[in-house]
């Protein structure tokens, strides 16, 4: 994991670079990290929905297994072999949970 300057991302947005925002609040902050992703997001990102990433436990957040969570990043254009770059509009709060 590396943490990447603007200019670096931005000389890169046009070369293949998957851009995944992986924003998410808790509840207190009566934020809707969908609609905000809606708003404003980096030219070309993909929403990731850390609340729809568990497929075994019912429980909210935990480890989805490999196949679910290959499925889940297939169905927003990325392959394994992509560089990827996550963010979150929290500073760096819920990001390191999709880079994890």
């Amino acid at each position: 994991m590396h943490v990447v300057p603007v200019a670096w991302l931005a000389s890169r947005l046009t070369s293949g670079v998957r851009v995944i925002d992986a924003s998410w609040y808790l509840p207190a902050a009566k934020r809707q990290p969908k609609a905000d992703f809606a708003k404003q997001r980096i030219p070309g990102a993909r929403f990731f929905d850390l609340d729809s990433t568990d497929d075994t436990s019912g429980l909210p957040h935990q480890l989805p297994s490999a196949t679910f969570f290959g499925r889940t990043m297939a169905s927003l254009g990325v392959a394994q072999s992509d560089e990827i770059v996550c963010y979150d509009t929290a500073g760096i709060f819920s990001a390191p949970r999709l880079w994890w």
